[in-house]
């Protein structure tokens, strides 16, 4: 195996992805459509978009793979921005810089790689945009102008930066490791811990700047049967599926998090009680509309969903006051027979 090169430039690059906050932040739905669109069209069952930082490659999207990151040294990615072109690999075994990988010898049993290097808008190679498989292919100049439109799409994404201030200051105020601790590593969204840093948070602006701040608490209805009945495997494959259409039906400013378990907690900065019920009743038919698909297995999936919303007319609650609101309306939600939700419920 040969292990990537180093540019001289390393460290400015490494600057620029913490500057477009590319690296130790939640997973977002503008970045995940554009891997499992380029999955579908080129029938591969790995989509990487991967950032080569520091010593690791960090997977800002990543499709069919259950890893955040991995070492540099042994990344085809680190190999791939040390050139201006695409660097294709149709089969491994016969090249001397991978034949030994770990990444080709164990799992995941690379094949093929095709990546293309990703720019951010000041010119420097970030990682790319790669397509993996479990066996080798041909790859030809159509397919490379294929996989650069898509690779297009990502960057033009990177001149964007779309999540919330509190989200933003979040990422800026903590280092490397702290960053990475929290975040939710099937789901990639912010953790337990993160979540509730970010809902104090967004209280307190709440009512510093007199606007509505609508909270949602929302678990699977009968997880522990789906575990029982299709195995663990597929019940991470439904959190991550269920995960993965919150995001795309919520803006990208407000902020989703997994509380554990089959729970996730959802803050809607500026929005009132009818914009949170209507988001909540939204996200029930997004994900029981289709079955989560683990396999060959289909799964029907429901939520029961509690939503409440502070106002300063409502007077001043704390986090902790507001996420044990939203808790009593979620589980007054499961007591009406679940897959419904329930906003602003007080026990009498």
């Amino acid at each position: 195996m040969i292990e990537p090169a180093i540019p001289e430039n390393d460290d400015q690059r490494s600057l620029e992805i913490e500057r477009l906050g590319l690296i130790y932040s939640p997973a977002e739905d503008r970045f995940d459509r554009i891997t499992r669109l380029a999955k579908t069209h080129f029938g591969v069952p790995i989509v990487l978009i991967s950032m080569v930082y520091k010593d690791v490659q960090w997977f800002k999207s990543a499709q069919g793979l259950h890893t955040c990151e991995t070492s540099r040294s042994v990344s085809f990615c680190g190999h791939a921005i040390l050139q201006d072109g695409p660097l294709i690999v149709e089969n491994p075994l016969e090249d001397d810089r991978f034949k030994d990988n770990p990444l080709v010898l164990g799992q995941p049993k690379v094949r093929f790689y095709a990546g293309i290097p990703l720019r951010s808008p000041s010119g420097f190679m970030l990682g790319t945009l790669c397509l993996i498989d479990h066996k080798s292919r041909r790859f030809d100049e159509s397919n490379i102008e294929e996989l650069r439109d898509f690779a297009a799409l990502v960057e033009a994404e990177f001149f964007y930066r779309l999540l919330s201030d509190e989200q933003n200051t979040l990422i800026k105020e903590n280092e490397d490791l702290k960053r990475k601790a929290m975040l939710d590593g099937l789901s990639g969204m912010w953790n337990k811990r993160a979540i509730e840093e970010l809902l104090t948070r967004e209280v307190s602006l709440s009512y510093r700047e007199q606007r509505p701040l609508s909270v949602l608490v929302l678990d699977i209805d009968h997880f522990k049967q789906i575990n029982d009945t299709y195995g663990h495997p597929a019940g991470d494959e439904t959190l991550k599926q269920v995960a993965q259409r919150m995001k795309a039906m919520l803006r990208v400013s407000d902020v989703v998090g997994r509380l554990g378990g089959d729970e996730f907690l959802v803050l809607l900065p500026n929005a009132n009680e009818a914009d949170g019920k209507l988001v909540a009743d939204r996200l029930l038919k997004r994900i029981s509309d289709s079955p989560v698909t683990s396999g060959e297995y289909r799964i029907q999936v429901t939520l029961s969903i509690g939503v409440t919303t502070c106002t300063v007319k409502g007077g001043v609650m704390s986090a902790q006051q507001i996420l044990e609101r939203a808790d009593r309306s979620l589980y007054e939600a499961k007591n009406r027979g679940r897959n419904c939700s329930v906003a602003n419920f007080e026990l009498l």
